[in-house]
């Protein structure tokens, strides 16, 4: 791509292909300021480039602003995209994101639910039952976490999913079963508090300062 812009600076493909490496690292990742540096340049560049779709600049916009925490103008940017590109996985994904970042739970649901259509991966149950479970929805939200990756995390979601339906005897079984991570032992006191048992609880709380 870089060989392809030092003989046309404004070939969009190129332009395009290179802040789509960028940008989704920064969108789906940690904020990382040399290559927000350069996503954003090659985003300004595309806004003028030659040979480029208004939707797919509009993809590169929405994961722009994903990359710098603004949901709210990466949904629109995102949906303009994903509307004509319904098979783009990693697309609907990432609007999927912004949306339950932005607290727009039905409809990262229903995001989710497309992304999980093309591509039924655990992460992909995992992000959906996040959702679920912002939207109370408990029962839908244990069933995603089944069909998720089987590590502490997950696990530890599951559980707080159950603790949240009242379930705290499979909540404490499923947080047993992710400690000895900080989060597992303080979601497992929460849940022995609830039941009053206030010495497994504290137990629990000292374990998680030590982990």
């Amino acid at each position: 791509w870089t060989k392809a812009l030092e003989l046309d600076p404004s070939f969009g493909p190129a332009l395009l292909e290179r802040a789509r490496f960028y940008l989704s690292a920064l969108a789906m990742g940690p904020d990382q300021p040399a290559l927000r540096e350069r996503g954003e340049r090659d985003l300004q560049a595309a806004r003028s480039a030659r040979e480029l779709e208004p939707a797919a600049l509009s993809q590169l916009e929405g994961m722009g602003a994903l990359g710098a925490r603004e949901y709210e103008k990466a949904i629109p940017a995102f949906r303009r995209y994903t509307d004509e590109n319904t098979w783009d996985a990693a697309a609907l994904a990432m609007q999927g994101a912004a949306e339950y970042y932005a607290s727009r739970y039905a409809d990262a649901e229903a995001t989710w639910t497309r992304v999980i259509a093309l591509e039924p991966t655990p992460n992909n149950y995992r992000a959906r039952g996040l959702v679920r479970h912002g939207l109370g929805k408990y029962p839908d939200a244990i069933t995603d976490y089944n069909l998720g990756p089987a590590d502490a995390t997950t696990i530890c979601d599951r559980g707080a999913a159950e603790q949240a339906a009242g379930n705290l005897d499979r909540a404490i079984a499923d947080y047993s079963k992710a400690v000895p991570s900080a989060r597992a032992y303080n979601n497992r006191g929460t849940a022995h508090a609830e039941k009053r048992n206030y010495e497994k609880a504290h137990a629990d709380f000292v374990e998680a300062q030590k982990a």
